[in-house]
């Protein structure tokens, strides 16, 4: 650009207009006087760039008349023919630095419209404020109307002084004098074109008031045309409330010199040709026209401006009100991520007090260890990238850390520079709580479900596995008999029987998961149980382990199965103790009774609201980890070693507790110890049922025919063999069909049935029903390896008198034949 403002043409040209020196130019103050009027701004110049510094030919509102070109603005807008505007020279890099920004000037907005003369950049018309801003389009037409003036001025100066240096050399003066004629018209061409275009009114009054002049936009603005209103007054365009004290000032200010308004642009009120009245902007300029003082006033309908204000300020008041009412809330950070601005939802919605972070950075303020989530979030930032739904993590005011959700999008000056962030935020505390609540809720279901699932695998195998024990324990058990107590095989069958024993226990615990196992409920005092229960785990628990019960002084009643109550007490119990492994230890028995509203029974459980007896068995083992807590009651898994566990204790608890209507839980962490936790519905009753034993009877078949239906063949064997050495005449079948067939051939001949529940094609109660058709009330008795509560129900229904367990065929089948029959 120095070697450009150092062209010689350009030099010479500068010289010959004589613009390399301050000095005053009558024609040059008027264009600065309307550049500074009609753009609203408080200081306008004409200016012309020399390799030593910019000279100031005309100003307003400015006091020196030179300056180095560090200083210059001007020589920036020489780049090009085009405007430079700089809306906010402090934000600028160019100007960081210039003491015109930095100094008393404090100087913010800058416009100037390049001066072309000839084909060379010369200077510059520009406007200059103190506050940031921007030229309407309009304001940026002018200002360019305004440089092609001063440089018709210009001409008319060279033409003149072309022609005096002619004159000089004997030439004719007309023609030189005919030649700034020429571009004198030219020069008011333009001016004429400019109150043409222009959209403000422009009136020119003399001293007495009277206007002169008025171009077209004056219809515009105030509906009456410019030919009606030459030679009247002012007071046409003023409200009658106005026009005195408009004559005063005006006639005061004529007189001493001094004026009341400012004459760079006030505000007003205008009336228009229809009476209505509108807000107008009015701005002042002394002009001398024919030795006569006048005055140019140029009038700016506010009417737009005001309706934008006033639909800005409505737009403001909704926002203030939305961002008062809702729990969201509204924020800014400036471009250093500062926060400059936070409404108050974010106080009421339980965030930190806003004022606590205002000058703060958002990382300042948050808590948590997700550090990488902080670093990408801090790396898309200073790529001034949008975001949504950001989450971060804070301390509220009540010490709880609060889950933050934040959008923001990056805010840019005028001139594209990045400014801060703005956006909204939420506190999704509750939500996360709620989700978190909802997810174990659902694990809680599909533990359910899976447990449920397994349950039903469970008793089907048991159920089959019933009379392969059955059958080893009755024919095992049948050997013996035969056999001389010191025969070699009486040691090998009695471990049979053991095995067998302890097969049949196994197949017990599987069908109690599986809540296949009858219940025999009765109003029990758990405290009661619970100390029978301590004198059982006593005989058995280390000594190294301590075991003491923490009981209320008041009695917890519950309906249960007295006995299955006690086998998930010593089963927790003892599952307690082997996780020690032989090391101290310490394990406690509570119980309390509480209340469960609806949501807490629900998250327990899925258990309906009431009162329950709580009970809690708690040791201070090595605990579980979240893996193991996740299977501790799938039936079959266990933690210790193969062969020194069956995995069915915690399965069995589940069961019981599961089929007595409650709930049990785990609570546990490594090295912590565990806790687990049974809730079983309370019991009204004020009376605990005492258990009725059964008497053992040494029963004899006494010759009775006995009808044994059954599809296993080792069970026909061997229960045939069983009643025959216990006095029964027994008549046997494997198929159902072919018995109900031979009873009809016979029925007096039978005295008792017994079948089993479940064979392929026709089911035990289908016999009975067939047999009660032929030979009403005789009795009939039903064995299965599963005997659940409903079934029982629909045997005594259709007339079964008894039931047994085919398991137990040994024990129970002779006794309840001899009930039945009364032998």
């Amino acid at each position: 650009m120095v070697s450009e403002l150092a062209d010689p043409e350009r030099l010479a040209l500068l010289r010959s207009l004589d613009l390399l020196r301050p000095h005053e130019d009558a024609s040059f103050d008027r264009v600065t006087s309307i550049a500074a009027l009609a753009t609203g701004r408080p200081t306008a110049l004409i200016t012309f760039i020399s390799p030593q510094g910019q000279w100031i030919a005309s100003k307003v509102g400015w006091g020196r008349l030179f300056h180095p070109l560090s200083e210059s603005f001007c020589i920036h807008a020489l780049g090009s023919d085009q405007l430079l505007q700089v809306c906010d020279a402090s934000r600028d890099p160019r100007f960081h630095d210039n003491p015109l920004v930095t100094g008393d000037s404090a100087v913010r907005f800058y416009a100037g419209q390049p001066l072309v003369f000839d084909g060379h950049l010369l200077g510059a018309v520009c406007v200059l404020d103190n506050e940031p801003g921007e030229l309407t389009p309009e304001q940026a037409a002018l200002l360019k109307h305004l440089a092609d003036l001063v440089a018709d001025l210009l001409r008319v100066r060279l033409e003149r002084s072309q022609a005096e240096q002619e004159r000089a050399r004997g030439a004719t003066l007309m023609e030189a004098l005919a030649r700034s004629e020429v571009t004198l018209r030219e020069s008011e061409e333009r001016y004429r074109l400019l109150w043409q275009t222009t959209t403000d009114a422009v009136l020119i009054i003399d001293d007495t008031g009277l206007i002169r002049f008025a171009n077209p936009a004056l219809e515009t603005v105030f509906g009456q045309r410019p030919a009606d209103v030459i030679g009247q007054p002012l007071a046409v365009v003023q409200p009658e409330r106005l026009r005195d004290a408009h004559l005063r000032g005006f006639s005061s200010y004529l007189r001493t010199g001094r004026r009341k308004l400012d004459w760079r642009a006030t505000e007003t009120v205008g009336l228009r040709a229809d009476g209505t009245e509108l807000p107008i902007e009015v701005a002042f300029s002394e002009l001398a026209v024919g030795g006569r003082r006048h005055f140019a006033a140029f009038i700016r309908d506010l009417s737009e401006r005001n309706r934008a204000q006033l639909a800005l300020r409505h737009s403001e008041a909704q926002f203030r009100s939305l961002t008062a009412l809702s729990s969201d809330w509204y924020w800014e950070v400036d471009a250093d991520f500062r926060y400059t601005f936070i409404s108050d939802g974010a106080s009421r919605s339980g965030m930190l007090d806003p004022g606590q972070m205002l000058g703060k950075h958002p990382w300042e303020v948050r808590t948590g260890a997700d550090s990488q989530s902080w670093e990408r979030q801090k790396a898309g930032l200073l790529r001034h990238e949008a975001f949504r739904d950001f989450e971060m993590m804070q301390t509220g005011p009540d010490g709880a850390t609060q889950v933050l959700r934040i959008s923001g999008e990056p805010v840019f000056d005028d001139k594209g520079g990045f400014a801060g962030y703005r956006g909204v935020g939420r506190n999704v505390t509750q939500e996360r709580r709620a989700e978190e609540a909802r997810r174990e809720l659902e694990d809680h279901l599909r533990e359910t479900q899976k447990l449920e699932a397994i349950g039903v695998l469970a008793g089907g195998i048991a159920h089959d596995f019933n009379n392969i024990v059955a059958g080893i324990l009755g024919n095992t058990q049948l050997a013996l008999g035969d056999l001389d107590p010191g025969h070699p095989a009486v040691q090998s069958l009695q471990q049979i029987r053991k095995a067998g024993l302890r097969a049949r226990e196994m197949v017990q615990q599987i069908l109690t998961f599986a809540r296949r196992r009858p219940k025999r409920p009765a109003h029990c005092e758990l405290g009661e149980l619970v100390d029978e229960t301590m004198g059982l785990l006593r005989a058995t628990v280390p000594t190294s382990v301590k075991i003491e019960a923490v009981l209320p002084g008041r009695p917890l009643r519950v309906f249960a199965d007295a006995t299955q109550v006690e086998q998930a007490l010593i089963n927790l119990c003892a599952n307690a103790w082997q996780a020690m492994s032989g090391r101290p230890g310490h394990i406690e028995i509570a119980a309390e009774e509480v209340m469960l509203d609806g949501d807490a029974a629900d998250r327990i459980g899925r258990l309906p609201a009431g009162r329950y007896v709580h009970v809690r068995v708690r040791d201070d083992g090595p605990g579980m980890d979240d893996a193991t807590i996740k299977r501790v009651f799938e039936p079959f898994f266990t933690t210790k070693p193969e062969g020194e566990g069956t995995g069915l204790g915690l399965s069995v608890v589940h069961g019981i507790v599961s089929g007595h209507g409650g709930a049990v839980t785990v609570d546990s962490s490594v090295g912590k110890g565990t806790t687990f936790h049974i809730w079983l519905p309370a019991d009204d009753a004020t009376h605990v049922t005492e258990p009725v034993p059964l008497e053992a009877r040494s029963p004899d078949g006494a010759g009775r025919h006995v009808m044994y239906v059954d599809d296993d063949e080792v069970m026909i064997l061997m229960v045939a063999r069983l009643l025959e050495r216990t006095g029964y005449r027994v008549t046997a079948f494997e198929q159902a069909v072919d018995a109900i067939r031979a009873f009809k051939s016979a029925p007096w001949e039978v005295d008792v049935v017994v079948t089993d529940l479940n064979m392929p094609g026709l089911s035990g109660l289908d016999v009975l029903r067939e047999i009660n058709a032929v030979r009403p009330g005789l009795p009939v008795i039903i064995g299965s390896g599963n005997l659940p509560a409903e079934l029982l129900m629909d045997a005594e229904g259709v007339g079964v008198r008894a039931t047994f367990h085919k398991q137990n065929t040994l024990e129970e089948l002779p006794a309840l034949l001899a009930e039945v029959l009364g032998i």
